[in-house]
């Protein structure tokens, strides 16, 4: 009987003329669906911004990619350069060593002089000399392991 109780007082309200305080608040049975227009048109800002981190985050994973590509690129060309450098420098160097053959007239007494220009030491020479007696070629070969 709590149904028909509730339904006179329901009866009794509703030929009362409805005054504002008299109204009382709708009650929402959980079946509806509760979408109106308003919710609707909210803005999800936590979506909206998880969709910005994500995608700040993807751009500075492709400029850090593309920052990390020229940065190797970069290091190649000056590992390549500093190669190019160390050959002319050592192609300067050995163009320095001077060297003059003393004659004293006797074979014995024949000298070779090796004479380094630059201020840095030189190492490892190898000294090639081809020596020809009574048309007998011989081949000489003396590395020197250091010289200054």
């Amino acid at each position: 009987m709590p149904d028909q109780q509730q339904r006179r007082v329901r009866l009794r309200l509703a030929r009362q003329t409805p005054s504002p305080a008299r109204v009382r608040a709708r009650v929402r049975d959980s079946t509806q669906n509760s979408d109106t227009a308003s919710e609707r048109k909210r803005i999800p800002w936590i979506h909206v911004g998880t969709v910005i981190g994500v995608v700040a985050g993807v751009g500075s994973l492709v400029f850090t990619g593309i920052a990390t590509y020229y940065g190797a690129v970069t290091a190649q060309e000056q590992l390549a350069q500093a190669r190019e450098d160390s050959e002319q420098q050592q192609r300067n160097q050995a163009s320095r060593m001077a060297f003059w053959e003393e004659d004293a007239g006797r074979l014995e007494d024949e000298a070779l002089h090796l004479v380094n220009r630059s201020a840095d030491p030189v190492t490892n020479i190898d000294v090639r000399l081809a020596v020809t007696y009574l048309g007998v070629g011989v081949h000489v070969n003396v590395a020197l392991a250091r010289f200054s």
